[in-house]
C-alpha cells in the first residue's frame, strides 16, 4: 500500500521528468536523475519536512544530482554519445520534420545555457512555476530569479534569432 508520501511523488512524476529531461538535454539521463532522485527522496523522506512543498525539494534533489554528475564528468572528461533518435509520428512528414528539426534546436540552445540559468528557465518557463516557486525550490532570492530567467531569455532569443535585436 502507498504511503501518502510515495503517492505524492508519483503524482510529480510528469513535472520531476521535465525538469529533468531540460537539464539532462536527452530523455535517458533526465530519466535517470529522476529514478535516482526518487531512490534518495524514499531512503531519506524522514527528512522531508511535512507542510512544506514535496515539488520544491524534489527539484532540488534533480538539481543537486545533476551538479554532481556535471563536476564527475569534468573529473572524467568528455564522453561521446552514440546516435540519440528522437522520431516524431504523424500525418503531416514535413511539418513533422520541421517541428522535430525546430525543436532540437531549441533543446540544444536551451543545452547551452549556462546551468544556473537553465535551471530558472525550465521551472519558469516549461513546468509553469512562480518566480516565488522557483526561488524556494532552487532556494535563490526572487531578485537572482529573475534576472537569470531575463538573461536566459535573452540568450536564448541570440541564440535562435542570431543578428536579431529584441
Amino acid at each position: 500500500m502507498a504511503t501518502p508520501f510515495t503517492a505524492q511523488l508519483v503524482a510529480l512524476l510528469p513535472r520531476l521528468r521535465r525538469f529533468a529531461h531540460g537539464l539532462a538535454g536527452a530523455a535517458d539521463q533526465g530519466d535517470d536523475l529522476v529514478q535516482e532522485a526518487c531512490e534518495r527522496a524514499i531512503l531519506r523522506q524522514h527528512q522531508f519536512e511535512p507542510g512544506t512543498r514535496l515539488d520544491s525539494w524534489m527539484f532540488r534533489i534533480i538539481q543537486n544530482l545533476w551538479i554532481d554528475r556535471q563536476r564527475a564528468g569534468r573529473r572524467r572528461g568528455p564522453t561521446v554519445e552514440i546516435g540519440e533518435a528522437d522520431t516524431v509520428m504523424g500525418a503531416d512528414g514535413e511539418s513533422d520534420a520541421t517541428a522535430a528539426v525546430d525543436l532540437a534546436r531549441v533543446r540544444r540552445c536551451i543545452a547551452g545555457l549556462p546551468e544556473d540559468q537553465r535551471s530558472v528557465l525550465l521551472l519558469v518557463c516549461v513546468d509553469g512555476l512562480s518566480y516565488r516557486e522557483a526561488a524556494d525550490a532552487l532556494d535563490l532570492p526572487i531578485g537572482t530569479v529573475m534576472s537569470r530567467l531575463a538573461r536566459a531569455r535573452r540568450r536564448l532569443h541570440e541564440m535562435l534569432n542570431p543578428g536579431d535585436q529584441l
